[in-house]
């Protein structure tokens, strides 16, 4: 398509990949020797340019191979396609309101809902179990709210199993050939928004006790994955709980993290890789 050379030359210059001659280059991984190079030559630029850019890669990168694009004056005035939607918001089957139970309600027996202050001894929801945080109270009547079961927790995320979101877990179902230390069975967290299903790739992070709350999952440890095309993810009707953790009262200070268990979708990822 016209114009995806030139944001492709733009994405790479946005992001430093530039020689100190001025060459702009693309990579990616090639193998565990190191990664492949490609560097675009404009009109302007010599072949003394090319070699020099060249030489550079190969002085200061593991350069497994090097190719060079020429890229006309008309690819470089081409317009820029839009780039296309990578996520999208979930949308909310449940038309009552409802509160996320999050691990200070536990520890506390009440909630904050509505502008109103509910109790579990006064009758106003069941008494919340660890197991709970991450299953809903929806409002039945003025007074009363009703938990769901682990039952419904599971046919609700089971309608949105289509591409995956912030929080889901991915267990490796066939041998990744970057990470040779990492077992087939072995579950690794996809990084993101929560409410946000992604629809092009995905962040896995493996050996990881994840920030998890009810807007964002961010994941720390590794090995792990930059972009994983969810055509590699495979949906599965199985959940697991995981342990994560989150700010006590949902805001950052010394000594704030809980940590508790998290009811988890499970995706099986076949690496390409």
């Amino acid at each position: 398509m016209r114009g995806e050379l030139r944001k492709r030359i733009e994405r790479c210059r946005k992001f430093g990949d530039v020689t100190r001659n001025g060459i702009v280059f693309d990579w990616e991984l090639a193998s565990s020797a190191g990664a492949a190079f490609e560097l675009f030559r404009e009109p302007h630029h010599t072949d003394d340019d090319i070699a020099k850019a060249e030489s550079q890669l190969r002085q200061d990168r593991d350069v497994v191979s090097v190719s060079v694009t020429n890229v006309s004056e008309s690819e470089l005035s081409a317009e820029i396609p839009p780039e296309p939607d990578e996520s999208r918001i979930i949308q909310e089957a449940e038309s009552r309101p409802f509160h996320t139970i999050l691990p200070h309600d536990i520890a506390e027996q009440r909630i904050h809902f509505l502008d109103k202050v509910w109790r579990s001894k006064e009758g106003a929801f069941p008494h919340l179990q660890p197991q709970d945080a991450g299953k809903r109270l929806v409002l039945l009547n003025p007074d009363l709210l009703q938990m769901e079961s682990r039952e419904q927790l599971v046919e609700r995320t089971a309608a949105l199993t289509e591409y995956p979101r912030g929080g889901d877990v991915a267990r490796l179902a066939s041998p990744w050939r970057w990470a040779s230390t990492l077992k087939v069975g072995a579950l690794g967290f996809i990084d993101g928004c929560v409410n946000r299903e992604y629809l092009i790739s995905v962040q896995i992070t493996f050996n990881s006790v994840p920030f998890l709350d009810s807007q964002f999952c961010s994941a720390s440890g590794g090995p792990g994955s930059i972009a994983t095309p969810i055509t590699e993810l495979k949906p599965t009707t199985e959940r697991v709980a995981m342990p994560c953790w989150m700010w006590k009262d949902g805001r950052r200070g010394a000594h704030k993290g809980v940590h508790y268990e998290r009811t988890c979708r499970i995706w099986d990822w076949y690496s390409k890789d």
